[in-house]
């Protein structure tokens, strides 16, 4: 009695009481429970009787008001079941998780067999595999708690990320709307890129596969369902879903979490009801963007000699077809010109290094070897236009500089330094990211080699000078001596 500051085992029942209750439904609260109330009422009756004498300590006072404190509820919620537990005198049952004692006199608990050398684990085990429902037989919001508690486990020391996604792929089958498949679709994609290759930076390339599935299966549930799902971006919602989950799974108090859900409910009730569109917390654009992003960190994280490298190439025509499908979403059934913009300008960097010829031979072999419907094919003009007008202005930079490359690798010059001179892109090159000034010296060697096949050479070299003089800002001599120190 004078280790009250070690008595923390009631709240972590309590917790997992109330879990269960709502996970599996349960009617009738258990015996093991109300055993457990009683316990703790007679030693806590028993300690306040002989406190004095006892002489507990300052931290073991402090520890013992606590428990008293947090068993109040308790004790006036189950008082009536309390009551008649000590009426009829029972003990803990065979079907309570805790193992039955033996009884003073050597015999067994009422309702244990003299022969059942288990001591109740065997019913205990049966009573649980009955008890728990399938997903099945759970319905939305059950399926809905089952879901948070797997989706509590992410990031946790010792959870294997591969069974992690395994587990939410599992829920995918008891989806009882659209609305929930979306949401669970969701949780695998954002689970999927937690699996990383052994020793490297990039996603496993398996699961980039089955991400680039799960995403097409995603637009294709939201295009089936325009009307009862939409997605926002994470915000209170994030912040609610995730109190949520810490009350269901960690243990919050309880009335934390009825605060929680009034405020959910007030929230419905002013955007419409339970029958209005549901809105999904995720950014679809955003995880195509990702997605590209792991593809490309895989190119640049690969042997380019290896034959590895040559199936990693063979991935971006998916991920083409995923873009395309993407943004015709956002166009035709959001009327999202900003996020289309986005996919768009993704697309772009796929193909403007890429001839008109050699686009058109990659599509009639795409034909030939999918049977799926394409989506009608988008040129690099076209892309660049929807850019322009509604895309970021390191994306528009971004389109510029790619749509000058494309004209000038199609032998388009004047096409090309028109662009490039019209697009003052030199004055301001310096102040950009590294990426981009990057790209803009890739296009300024295209342009010149352009100009040389296209037998211009003259307007070639005023071209040059008057870019050099922009960009550089410096004057003749200083290049000069630049050029006559690295000459041969």
């Amino acid at each position: 009695m004078s280790f009250w500051i070690t008595t923390t085992c009631h709240g972590g029942l309590r917790k997992a009481f109330v879990g269960s209750a709502r996970l599996f439904g349960l009617a009738q609260v258990p015996d093991v429970y109300i055993g457990s109330l009683v316990i703790i009422q007679d030693f806590l009756t028993k300690t306040k009787d002989n406190k004095a004498s006892l002489k507990l300590s300052k931290t073991n006072t402090k520890a013992f008001n606590a428990v008293k404190q947090r068993t109040r509820k308790d004790f006036k919620e189950h008082e009536p079941a309390m009551q008649k537990f000590r009426d009829e005198e029972r003990s803990l049952d065979d079907d309570d998780v805790i193992m039955p004692l033996e009884e003073a006199d050597g015999s067994r608990p009422r309702g244990a067999d003299a022969d059942d050398d288990n001591d109740g684990f065997e019913a205990a085990e049966e009573k649980a595999a009955k008890t728990e429902l399938t997903l099945e037989e759970m319905n939305e919001d059950q399926l809905n708690v089952r879901l948070r508690e797997v989706l509590a486990t992410r990031g946790r020391k010792g959870t294997d990320k591969e069974e992690h996604v395994n587990h939410i792929k599992e829920l995918l089958a008891g989806a009882k709307s659209p609305k929930q498949k979306a949401e669970i679709l969701l949780a695998v994609i954002s689970a999927q890129f937690d699996i990383m290759a052994p020793g490297t930076a990039h996603m496993l390339p398996s699961a980039w596969r089955d991400a680039v599935s799960n995403m097409r299966e995603l637009l294709k549930v939201s295009r089936e369902n325009p009307t009862t799902i939409e997605y926002e971006e994470a915000g209170e919602a994030e912040v609610l879903l995730m109190e949520k989950a810490q009350t269901l799974i960690i243990g919050d108090e309880d009335e934390e979490e009825e605060n929680l859900i009034k405020k959910n409910e007030a929230k419905q009730t002013a955007d419409g009801g339970e029958n209005a569109s549901m809105k999904l917390r995720g950014d679809l654009a955003t995880l195509v963007e990702g997605l590209d992003d792991e593809l490309f960190r895989a190119w640049q994280g690969t042997d380019a000699y290896g034959q590895e490298y040559v199936e990693l190439l063979k991935d971006e025509r998916p991920l083409l077809d995923l873009m395309a499908d993407a943004q015709d979403f956002f166009e035709s059934m959001l009327d999202d010109r900003s996020r289309a913009a986005r996919i768009a300008s993704r697309r772009i960097l796929h193909i403007y290094y890429k001839s008109d010829e050699l686009l058109q031979q990659i599509k009639e072999l795409h034909k030939a070897s999918s049977d799926e419907p394409d989506l009608p094919e988008k040129s690099l003009q076209e892309l660049a236009v929807l850019v322009y007008r509604y895309g970021e202005e390191r994306a528009k930079s971004q389109t510029m500089l790619c749509h000058i490359y494309n004209h000038a690798l199609g032998n388009r010059y004047y096409e090309a330094r028109d662009m490039l001179l019209l697009s003052h892109l030199q004055e301001s090159i310096h102040m950009l990211d590294i990426s981009l000034q990057v790209l803009f010296n890739r296009t300024m060697a295209q342009v010149g080699r352009s100009e040389f096949q296209c037998c211009f050479p003259c307007c070639d070299h005023k071209c040059c000078c008057l870019m050099l003089d922009f960009l550089y800002d410096c004057s003749a001599d200083w290049l000069m001596r630049i050029s006559a120190r690295y000459a041969v």
